[in-house]
């Protein structure tokens, strides 16, 4: 295959830029900085794409590196052909690589064609962009080449994948036989190891701890002895104290009994003394309640009898009395009071507020009027003469109007005729009549100064007849303001003061009409309020505030009047009810008393309340007894006392000494439980060993099994991983020989001394025998390494690509050469050049072609 041309739109420096090929040898002859190694990798861009990596080092990020510094679209397009067809690339790239975007067309037909994806390079040369950077395209930067897996299985003929699943296999099973077991000791089989070392300990432990298992069976037996004699002797001192403590028990119960019965005689005696004071009977509680009704009342009667009218009611009865002596107003005198009352008042109160209302009006519009009051014809008079003065000054400014336009259209006038003799007068001197000429000049000289002259006096007489008028205007003007003057008006214009005036006038002649017709009212209702006044007079009631007020404190004192005289009159007739009731009240109950309590003295409050202590006491007394009997009856029932007095009596043994035997034979029962309970512990501890000893025992037997089965794995997984290197191997072998015929070829024709000496390795590793010795690459300069690197290239080129040769991208690789090597490799690319096409960069026309 070949390239046919490109087109660079924008990548790193390059910008709109085509280039064209052609088949064999390119030369690309630039210096430096103009983008030759840009342009190479482009060419490499367009067939791989641009790789995604966040790495900051420009050289290890082409993304980043081969950003247009113009800017705009970063990308372009490459034509290719190949045996069957011929195609154009087009790829542009983005920040991040989901921003690129592919095409492929078909460049005989111009539609996009799909024999390819964009992974277009691995899939036309068979190799990835690593080998492709390895092979065809040869960057002056690094030369240098090293051993991959795609390699291998390119030149085997083989799959990529197949030998990549070899390097997987083989890294899985280099992972399994360290993870089974590596060479620091540890592994899954040492680790099992030392737990099945671990739980033969555990066993011997085990087994040491039966071997204690007959004693622990001879405790238990003396143990169960002793606890059961000591408890048998427990249970017996405690019936001991059992039956004493009950027997004690038996009589307390027999002297509560006692005790029952001295109470029962005790009340049976308080009720029978307490019933020796009712021998006439007993009264009832509605006996009592009656005769607390009888005192109740009686008291109330009592009460009600001197219950007379009160002090204060008497004394203003007494004052009201005297007040209503001669007159005593009915309903209908009140109402009609009350009227008139409330007439004067609304009367008075009008009349005063208007009379005040009117006296601040007169005395502030009588302000100004100090002078006294102008009639209504001096200020029409005034405004008249203001008038004229306003017109005379009017007349004057239309006058002076006029008369400033006459002048300046005379004026006007006189010039234009001046100027006009003046000109004709200059045409005629300058046409050679100078006589004439001169003449109507002096004419129009004349002209000029007669119309200044005549305008002058004319304005001297106007000046003088304005100063007249005006005199006359502001004499006028003056003597209104001498009359405003008089009343106080200085502010303001004439005319404002003039309408303050006459408005002033009119309100204080209408202020003083409205006070003489207040005070005909107020004459009427003077009278009016004299009549009211001697009616309130006769009832003694002075006016403070309106009368209105008056007349309703003297209709409160009518109906109180009357009350307190109706409110005595009923006092009266109650007292004398009451007290006949309360005689009658009292005879009640001295029969009550003289039935019930006969020998009692006192009032009756007091005679009343020592029976019903007595009614109390016998009832108490009467409950008490009743109760004691219920009580001794019910003990006597559930005591049975009649057989606690037939059982045995207390022995009188010590029953503190057999307390004393209990609390030891306690203790000691305790001490042989915690025995017990220890040679407990231990027979379930032997027991516990015991099964754990064939747990352990079937632990051990899985484990030493699971440990024979990891060494039979681990003994098939290195013989797999052995053969696995044996195969690959044969497989790389196979890549060593054409690599070394190639390197071997190449390197003859540009250093003919080094090549049957040099020898490359599986992994490409090229030595050279020097004086019967093998020397490594590193022994060499660097001019010697770049022309093995550069024949293994060319060597690999030729093991990749048997059959369709690739173009070969050289970007200025042969800087490091002396003349005579750098010949031959010159030479070199002259014949290779003849069967393939190379783009050879270089910066130097040293090392051109």
């Amino acid at each position: 295959m070949r390239l046919i041309e490109c087109y660079v739109e924008n990548f790193g420096t390059i910008h709109e830029t085509g280039v064209s090929f052609r088949s064999g040898l390119n030369l690309i002859l630039k210096e430096n900085g103009t983008g030759k190694s840009t342009l190479a990798a482009f060419i490499k861009s367009m067939f791989y794409g641009l790789p995604a990596t966040m790495k900051r080092n420009l050289d290890e990020n082409e993304r980043k590196k081969y950003q247009p510094w113009q800017g705009g679209n970063y990308g372009g397009w490459l034509a290719f052909s190949t045996d069957q067809k011929r195609y154009r690339i087009e790829r542009f790239f983005g920040l991040k690589k989901s921003e690129d975007r592919f095409a492929l067309y078909d460049l005989d037909t111009g539609l996009l064609s799909h024999d390819f994806t964009e992974e277009i390079g691995k899939e036309l040369f068979g190799v990835d962009a690593g080998v492709f950077e390895r092979s065809i395209w040869q960057p002056q930067r690094d030369l240098s080449f090293s051993y991959s897996s795609d390699i291998t299985a390119k030149i085997g003929g083989g799959e990529v994948e197949d030998v990549r699943l070899y390097e997987k296999a083989s890294e899985i099973l280099q992972g399994q036989t360290k993870l089974y077991e590596n060479r620091q000791g540890h592994g899954l089989i040492p680790d099992l190891q030392k737990e099945i070392d671990a739980i033969r300990f555990e066993i011997d432990k085990c087994e040491d701890a039966m071997r204690d298992q007959p004693k622990v069976y001879e405790d238990r037996k003396r143990i169960e002895t002793e606890l059961a004699d000591d408890n048998r002797e427990l249970e017996q001192t405690r019936s001991q104290i059992a039956a004493e403590a009950a027997a004690k028990e038996r009589m307390a119960r027999i002297e509560y009994w006692q005790m029952l019965r001295n109470r029962r005689e005790q009340y049976a005696q308080i009720a029978e003394e307490a019933e020796g004071h009712f021998e006439r009977g007993i009264p009832s509680e509605e006996d009592l309640a009656f005769a607390e009704r009888l005192l109740a009342e009686t008291r109330e009667m009592r009460a009600q009898a001197g219950n007379a009218m009160p002090l204060e009611d008497v004394a203003r009865l007494s004052a009201l009395s005297e007040r209503f002596a001669r007159t005593e107003p009915d309903t209908e005198m009140l109402r009609d009071w009350m009227q008139k009352a409330s007439k004067i008042d609304s009367e008075n109160e009008r009349i005063e507020r208007n009379r005040v209302t009117l006296r601040d009006l007169r005395s502030f519009s009588a302000e100004g009027f100090e002078n006294g009051v102008p009639a209504k014809s001096e200020c029409n008079a005034m405004e008249d003469l203001y008038y004229e003065s306003l017109d005379g000054k009017d007349i004057l400014a239309d006058r002076i109007q006029r008369d400033q336009q006459s002048r300046r259209s005379v004026q006007l006038m006189g010039l234009v005729l001046a100027i006009l003799l003046i000109g004709a007068g200059a045409i005629l001197f300058f046409i050679g009549h100078e006589i004439p000429g001169i003449a109507l000049v002096g004419a129009g000289l004349a002209e000029m100064l007669a119309v200044f002259i005549v305008l002058h006096f004319r304005e001297n007489r106007q000046v003088q007849d304005y100063a007249v008028m005006e005199q006359e205007a502001e004499e006028k003007r003056q003597q209104v303001e001498d009359f405003l003057a008089l009343y106080g008006r200085t502010e303001g214009s004439i005319q404002k003061r003039l309408d303050d005036l006459n408005d002033k006038r009119e309100t204080y002649e209408k202020i003083t009409e409205d006070i003489a017709t207040l005070e005909e009212q107020t004459i009427v209702t003077h009278a009016e309020r004299d009549e009211m006044q001697a009616a309130l007079d006769d009832v003694r009631e002075p006016v403070r505030g309106s009368y209105a007020e008056a007349v309703i404190r003297v209709s409160n004192a009518v109906a109180q009047f009357r009350a307190l005289r109706t409110a005595r009159d009923a006092t009266r007739t109650r007292m004398a009810e009451s007290s006949e009731r309360a005689d009658r009240l009292d005879e009640q109950f001295r029969a009550f008393r003289q039935q019930f309590a006969p020998d009692l003295d006192g009032t009756p409050e007091y005679v009343l309340s020592q029976l019903r202590n007595r009614v109390q006491r016998l009832a108490d007394a009467r409950r008490q007894l009743q109760t004691a009997e219920e009580e001794l009856r019910d003990y006597e029932e559930q005591q049975q006392i009649q057989t606690l007095l037939t059982q045995p009596r207390p022995t009188g043994v010590d029953v503190a000494a057999l307390q004393r035997k209990e609390s030891e034979l306690r203790k000691d029962i305790v001490i042989l439980i915690g025995q017990q309970e220890r040679n407990r512990q231990e027979a379930d501890e032997i027991r516990d060993q015991s099964d754990r000893l064939q747990l352990l025992q079937f632990d051990r037997v899985i484990r030493e099994e699971k440990l024979a089965q990891m060494k039979a794995n681990l003994d098939v997984m290195r013989k797999t991983e052995s053969f696995l290197k044996s195969a690959y191997a044969v497989l790389r072998s196979k890549h060593r020989e054409l690599m070394q015929t190639g390197l071997k070829k190449y390197a003859s024709l540009i250093a003919d001394e080094l090549g049957d000496s040099l020898s490359i390795d599986s992994d490409f590793s090229v030595t050279a025998m020097i004086h019967v010795e093998s020397r490594e690459y590193a022994h060499f300069s660097r001019g010697q390494r770049d022309i093995f690197d550069i024949c293994t290239r060319f060597a690999l080129c030729d093991a990749l690509f048997e059959h369709e040769r690739p173009f070969l991208v050289l970007d200025d690789p042969f800087t490091n050469l002396d003349d005579q090597n750098l010949r031959h490799a010159l030479q070199l690319l002259e014949k290779l050049a003849q069967d393939r096409q190379i783009l050879y960069f270089v910066c130097h026309s040293s090392r051109a072609l």
